[in-house]
């Protein structure tokens, strides 16, 4: 229909329109400034820098989930006109769409309103991998030619940058909204943890990983984990956990399936 045409055109004209701006580069210790500046409380009055901080984010997200949107239209060797990558290039239009339409989160009603609709848009870690997964063995399954090693290196940068600055972009969101204040939990640094001790958190990880494996291939190579000297047992730094998790648990979990495999476990 030609409202539906007028909708998708006014849509594609929004998202390139925010594409083409070019997004605020943060740093990890903005973004933990940013959390407990926004948690100080001394009067119980909703905090100003909290409000600050959302109009940030009400300007900023649509500009990167916009540029996420484009970077999926303009994936080489047909990739981007597969149906489950364009079926999540819909979806990065929508959460545009959504947010533009908001009112800037000034007041404290507006900025619930709009962490709220933050946290309908945190879709789950595995959709958007999924769908270009599903993508590339759909381009794989329609080719009749092979794609060369300068094509793959091509697609698969793509892919890389792609990947990357969504990392960024799911981080500025679930870090926002783990900062929001509730009565079940006090305001704190969000996903940063300003005291992060690497080395308890690859204990923990080294852990997880051994039960695993062990589960999944009824063997696991012991992993030791050992500080430098007696120095590194109790630093700690400012970072976020579950990312120094995820990337530890990936080196480790593959490391270790690698060793059963090659020895038969």
């Amino acid at each position: 229909s030609n409202s539906n045409s007028n909708s998708n055109s006014n849509s594609s004209q929004l998202v390139n329109e925010l594409a083409s701006r070019k997004p605020t580069p943060l740093s990890l210790k903005n973004m933990y400034l940013y959390a407990i500046s926004g948690s100080s409380n001394s009067n119980n009055a909703y905090p100003k820098q909290r409000l600050r901080n959302a109009v940030f984010l009400h300007r900023e997200l649509p500009i990167r989930i916009a540029q996420r949107a484009a970077e999926l239209h303009s994936l080489p060797y047909g990739l981007a006109q597969t149906t489950s990558v364009r079926r999540v290039s819909k979806i990065y239009e929508d959460y545009v769409s959504v947010l533009s339409s908001l009112p800037a989160p000034d007041t404290e009603e507006n900025e619930r309103m709009f962490t709220e609709c933050l946290r309908g848009m945190v879709m789950d870690r595995s959709d958007v991998p999924q769908a270009v997964n599903e993508g590339l063995k759909g381009l794989k399954d329609a080719r009749r030619e092979v794609l060369t090693p300068r094509s793959l290196k091509m697609l698969d940068s793509s892919l890389y940058a792609f990947f990357l600055a969504r990392v960024g972009l799911r981080f500025l969101t679930e870090h926002h909204i783990a900062c929001s204040p509730s009565p079940s939990s006090p305001l704190t640094g969000g996903l940063i943890d300003a005291k992060c001790s690497p080395l308890s958190e690859c204990l923990a990880v080294a852990s997880h990983v051994e039960a695993v494996v062990t589960r999944r291939y009824g063997a696991c190579p012991d992993i030791d984990v050992v500080a430098p000297d007696a120095k590194g047992q109790g630093k700690t730094m400012t970072y976020v956990p579950t990312h120094l998790r995820y990337m530890v648990g990936e080196l480790l979990t593959n490391a270790c399936v690698a060793t059963v495999r090659r020895h038969g476990g």
